[in-house]
């Protein structure tokens, strides 16, 4: 239901395109989270009842990455140590 990757320099295009791309084809993705080491910037890719991802961007410490169907509500600040 959930994928989480920490991007890298060496290989951010291949892992926030190309595999997401092959990650959609697994039926039961339902989130897909990448996020920069380096500074707070994650993405969330989460599927609607039509079956396409849409996408949010998180990048403030007062925000909250809301995964309802896993009754998740993240913060982001817990994701970078603040």
């Amino acid at each position: 239901m959930l994928i989480v990757e920490v991007l890298s320099d060496s290989i951010r295009k291949h892992d926030s395109i190309d595999k997401f791309i092959q990650y959609q084809k697994i039926t039961t993705l339902e989130y897909y989270l990448s996020a920069e080491p380096e500074f707070m910037y994650v993405n969330c890719c989460s599927k609607n009842n039509a079956g396409k991802y849409q996408q949010a961007i998180y990048n403030k410490p007062v925000d909250f990455v809301s995964l309802k169907n896993l009754l998740i509500n993240l913060p982001i600040d817990s994701i970078y140590n603040l």
